[in-house]
């Protein structure tokens, strides 16, 4: 099994975020602006499942198997995320493009190695079955994820696409199979397009070393590596050192400051992932001459060599923990009638009604204290995940009566982050001393 190691790149734009306007707006917060991308070529990367590598006789194998759901979402007049059913949408079909599902372990450097990926090739609006095939060295704990080809639809992982996460690490060992890991990925609904002048970009792609088939992309992305924001797709001719494709593709004027990146898709199935190699553009073979200018002229000999570093050109960070504490104003959790639960939850939408704590699929992550635990304290730690680059709301509440219905009338809550709903908008990078003060709410 192919497995690639490489560093988790700090500096993702936040889709909570409008990028520069000559981009378009790319925002999981509301309807999304598509700029018109002219001549724009691309193609599907090569769909084969053919693997690249052997296995090592003493390595770990296991599988991990449940179904990814595409929910849809929109945003309010009120601005706050809103839920929409495929039902009362404009959507015949399933409109998006093929979804990544991958596992992955964060080993003693730091380093994110992919354990194995599954890609659903024809995704339909009802939930999706995927099954991986896991591979590691040692045991481990391992971290499940899914991302949608949402826009532009060109094969690429992207780091500004919806995501979805699976909450808890996984023990792996050998021989263990975890099933019903089940994942959803909230996708807002495709927005107006966008229109500007366009320039084009050219260039050869090289690939060094073995080549056994799968098509190049090649990408502008941002200098921090968001994005793509635009994809050119080809097909390599085999050479005696690897491979050599021409890319030519459309996009805006006057981006200003990017980097020109491209992915092989060397693990063959059919996506460009952070599991394949990666390049970077680069003057002369092992020089790297990003970043460029993107002005208002064509711009020819933006050419690539791939594998360049140990990182891909595009930063996927799939998910981000967020911490704090949680306390009862004024006093302490004795001061909650007695048999009380407390959770922090992190949700999908902003609360506006009751919930059942254990059967909701309102939840990105929830944790829970029980009364022994709570008995004598003054405050405690908590640590939910979600996805990164996207939007959460932060909540803690009391539940007293012990029925599992939490944001029931009366009860104590708290809200964090940016506003009176709790909205938190991620990037790619930790949230912490997010602190909650459970307080009753006026009479």
């Amino acid at each position: 099994m192919h497995r690639a190691t490489f560093l988790l790149i700090p500096g993702l734009l936040s889709l909570s975020a409008c990028k520069d306007p000559e981009y378009g707006t790319l925002s999981q917060d509301g309807d999304t602006a598509i700029p018109t991308l002219g001549e724009t070529t691309t193609e599907s990367p090569t769909e084969e499942t053919t693997e690249t590598t052997e296995t090592t006789d003493d390595a770990l194998h296991g599988s991990i198997s449940g179904e990814v759901t595409v929910q849809l979402y929109t945003t309010g007049d009120d601005g706050e995320r809103e839920e929409l059913s495929w039902e009362d949408s404009e959507y015949t079909s399933y409109p998006f493009g093929t979804i990544f599902v991958a596992s992955y372990t964060i080993n003693s450097n730091g380093r994110v190695e992919y354990a194995g990926t599954d890609v659903l090739t024809d995704p339909s609006i009802d939930p999706n079955p995927y099954e991986i095939s896991a591979e590691l060295d040692e045991e481990s704990e391992l971290y499940v994820y899914a991302v949608v080809d949402w826009w532009p639809v060109d094969g690429v992982v992207g780091s500004t696409e919806p995501t979805g996460v699976y909450p808890q690490a996984l023990d792996f060992s050998d021989g263990i199979n975890h099933d019903e890991i089940d994942i959803e990925i909230l996708a807002p609904v495709y927005g107006s397009g966008g229109g500007g002048t366009y320039i084009n970009i050219s260039g050869t792609n090289t690939i060094t070393g073995a080549y056994e088939g799968g098509s190049v992309a090649t990408m502008v992305v941002s200098t921090s590596g968001a994005g793509p924001y635009y994809t050119g797709s080809s097909s390599p001719e085999p050479t005696e050192t690897g491979a050599v494709s021409s890319h030519s593709f459309s996009c805006y004027a006057n981006l200003g400051e990017v980097k020109v990146v491209a992915a092989w898709d060397s693990n063959l199935n059919g996506m460009y992932d952070p599991d394949d190699a990666w390049g970077v553009h680069v003057s002369e073979p092992g020089v790297e001459a990003d970043p460029i200018i993107i002005a208002d002229a064509d711009l020819t000999d933006i050419d690539t060599e791939i594998p360049f570093g140990d990182a891909p050109g595009v930063s996927v960070v799939p998910f981000v923990r967020v911490s704090g504490t949680v306390q009862f104003e004024g006093g302490s959790f004795d001061d909650l009638a007695e048999g009380s639960e407390v959770y922090v939850a992190a949700l999908k939408y902003r609360p506006t009604y009751e919930l059942d704590i254990n059967d909701s699929d309102q939840l990105y992550d929830v944790d829970k204290w029980e009364w022994p635990d709570l008995t004598g304290q003054t405050s405690m730690d908590y640590s939910l995940t979600v996805p990164a680059n996207s939007v959460f709301y932060l909540w803690a509440y009391a539940d007293e009566d012990g029925d599992g219905i939490i944001n029931e009338s009366g009860e104590p809550v708290a809200s964090g982050g940016e506003d009176e709903n709790g909205k938190v908008a991620t990037t790619d990078e930790d949230v912490t001393d997010a602190n909650l003060g459970l307080g009753r709410p006026p009479a």
